[in-house]
Formats: structure tokens, C-alpha cells, sequence
């Protein structure tokens, strides 16, 4: 076993290579195409569209200037879990702020900072109807080992109207 760990490190492969005690590094939510959790934990397929990813709160249209509290809850879990989220339109989508110490917000993202199974956050919608918005959701179910190896990936897209 010491072997291997001297192979590892020698190959500048530490078993916590892409672990993130203070939350995943921000702008994987898989916006737009973009990166998401699998940037770090790729050996598993993604699960697109998880049904494992229970939103509540995000409205089917948006009032402008309105106050949204969100849930993100997982249906199934892993020993450690983590989410980030992100909100894309044509024009202005809003932002998000932290509804305890177990997320941070930044503009449009929010993540998560502790591992957890369910989150609230609050989003609020742009000040004017920019017209219809896309949530992105990047759920990591970790098994706790803190190495890239072993986590299964789920993201989901929710479209809101105005």
C-alpha cells in the first residue's frame, strides 16, 4: 500500500486531487454545455435529466423582482454530496442568495459548502422580464473517498417562463 501511495504522489496523482472541502470550484453546472461536476469525477456515466434531483420553488413563470425560496433535495444519496446551480437567459437572470451556511451564492450560481442532502436557497428574478430563463443543476452523489473515482453525476435543466 505505501508503494502505491509513493507511485501516486511521485505521479502528482494525490487521492484528493479534485476534492473540495469548501465546495466544487465555481462555473460547473453545466451551463450552456459547460463543465460541470464530471470536469473532476469521470469515471462514471452522467445521468441527464436525474429524476434523483427534486427542485421545489422555481416557479413555472417568473414574476420580475419576485423572491423565490428553492429546495434542492436528493431522492437517493451518497456517503457526501454536493450541487452547484446556475441560471442562464437571453438577458438578466436574476441571483441567487444563500438561505443558510450550507450554500454560497455568487450573481447567478449558487453551491453547496457543507455536504448535505437537502438545500434551500433564494432566488431572485430579474428586476424586468428578460424573457424565459434555464436552471442548471450539478448534483455529485460522492462516495466519501475524496479521490475523482467511484462519484455518479446527475444534472437536470428547468426551463422558467415570464
Amino acid at each position: 500500500m505505501r508503494i502505491l501511495a509513493a507511485i501516486l504522489a511521485a505521479a502528482g496523482l494525490p487521492a484528493a486531487v479534485c476534492a473540495y472541502p469548501e465546495g466544487a470550484p465555481w462555473n460547473h453546472a453545466g451551463i450552456e454545455g459547460g463543465a460541470d461536476c464530471t470536469a473532476c469525477h469521470f469515471d462514471q456515466p452522467v445521468t441527464a435529466q436525474s429524476e434523483r434531483i427534486v427542485v421545489e420553488g422555481f416557479p413555472a413563470r417568473y414574476e420580475a423582482g419576485a423572491i423565490y425560496p428553492v429546495t434542492i433535495r436528493l431522492s437517493e444519496a451518497g456517503p457526501v454530496n454536493g450541487f452547484q446551480m446556475a441560471v442562464s437567459g437571453s438577458g438578466e437572470a436574476g441571483c441567487f442568495t444563500p438561505g443558510d451556511a450550507s450554500t454560497e451564492a455568487e450573481g447567478h450560481a449558487v453551491r453547496s459548502v457543507e455536504p448535505g442532502q437537502v438545500w434551500t436557497i433564494n432566488w431572485h428574478a430579474p428586476q424586468s422580464a428578460s424573457g424565459p430563463l434555464r436552471v442548471w443543476i450539478a448534483v455529485n452523489l460522492a462516495n466519501g473517498d475524496a479521490s475523482e473515482f467511484g462519484d455518479r453525476i446527475h444534472v437536470k435543466q428547468i426551463d422558467v417562463d415570464f
